[in-house]
Order: structure tokens, then sequence, then C-alpha cells
């Protein structure tokens, strides 16, 4: 799997994925911003509905701040892997025809309805497990590591599952599943936990996502033992 990590760093070369990045990190973005946006005026609006003072347009972009930080941190990977979806394939099918061009002539493209509705499917999924497990991080809270390695095992295993269904989803219909097209269980929370914890570093975190799925493509890829 460490094999799989650099070689999808050197991906980054490829004209292909370069422009999905650039795509990818500009909407990401944009999505973000929009966030912020909606949060500050949300925010105004219901200060000034308060009367909370008069200074309200601080209060307002205190709060948009604070709660747009948390879910920045929290959902980031979520807003990134569902704007990822779109892009997933294209990104596959570059890897496959410079790496595995045999089975780049047997994929199927997905439509992008298939891909953003898997891709919604995803982040509902990402959501329900995390407000699941907040009483979890709470209680983590009292512990140095705690919040950050439950995030990190849950957000795991759920990355992992995403990358692995971004890839088989070019060799077989949604609704199957096969031992062909799939990592082991060890592979694919490794690769989600590794993929997850650089998610957490700053700027960096805008490249994981394309990484990350060319790292599970040359994992899925590579021969079973």
């Amino acid at each position: 799997m460490i094999k799989s990590i650099f070689l999808s760093i050197s991906a980054l070369n490829n004209k292909t994925v370069q422009h999905i990045l650039v795509k990818s990190i500009m909407l990401t973005i944009a999505v973000l911003i929009a966030l912020a946006l909606a949060l500050f005026l949300s925010g105004d609006y219901l200060l000034s509905q308060w009367g909370w003072g008069m200074d309200i347009g601080t209060w307002s972009y205190l709060m948009s701040v604070i709660i747009g930080s948390l879910i920045s941190w929290f959902f980031f990977r979520s807003i990134a892997i569902l704007i990822l979806w779109i892009f997933a394939d294209d990104i596959v099918e570059a890897i496959e025809w410079e790496y595995y061009s045999h089975s780049a002539l047997t994929a199927t493209k997905p439509s992008w309805i298939t891909s953003l509705a898997i891709g919604l499917r995803s982040l509902l999924r990402a959501i329900v497990y995390n407000l699941l497990a907040l009483p979890l991080y709470l209680i983590a809270l009292f512990s140095i590591l705690g919040t950050p390695i439950i995030f990190l095992c849950i957000n795991g295993l759920l990355l992992g599952k995403e990358l692995e269904e971004m890839i088989a989803l070019r060799h077989q219909s949604p609704l199957k599943s096969t031992n062909s097209w799939s990592m082991g269980k060890f592979e694919r929370f490794a690769l989600g936990f590794i993929m997850n914890a650089a998610m957490m570093i700053p700027l960096v975190n805008f490249f994981i996502p394309v990484i990350g799925v060319a790292a599970a493509t040359h994992v899925m890829h590579r021969p079973k033992k």
C-alpha cells in the first residue's frame, strides 16, 4: 500500500489529474465560502431578531467564524469527497490508461447522475455516523488524543469504503459487489485512516482526495495474493 501511495503522489504530474485537481480545489473553496457566507447572514439575522446589543455585525461574524471552523473541521472531508465524486471517474480513468490499460479497455464510465447520487449518499452516511458518534467525541474530550483518534477511525472506515466504491463503480454495477473489485478490510481501513489524517493538515488537505483516489486505484489493481 505504501508503494501505491507514492505512485498516487506521482500522479500529480499527470496533466489530466492536474486539471481535475484545480477544478476540485476551486469548487471546494467555493462551497466553503458559500457556507461561511450563509452562516454569517443567518447569524446576523438571528442576532438582530434577538436584539443582542448594537454591534450585531461583530457578533454574527464571530459566530460564523466559530461555527464555520467547527463545520470545516468535522465535515471538510465530507464536502471534499462529495465534490470528488463528480470527478473521481476521470481520475481513475487517467490512472488506468497510464498503468492498467487492460482494465481501462473494459471499464464502463458511470453517469454523472449515478456518481452524484452515490456522493450524496456518502455525505449523508458520514453525517449520520459522526452524529451518532458525538457522545463518544464528547466523552473523549477528557483525554488528550481521544477525540481525534475516534474521528480518524470512524471516518477512516467510511473513506476507505468510498474510495473502493469509486474504482469498483467503473467495473461493476453499483448494486453488485465482488471480491475482484475490493480491497482487503485492513488495507481499506488503513488507506482511509491515512488519507483522513492527511486531511487534517491545512492546504495539504485540498490535495488528499485526489491522491486518495489514485492510491486506491493502484491498490485495487494490484494482483491479489
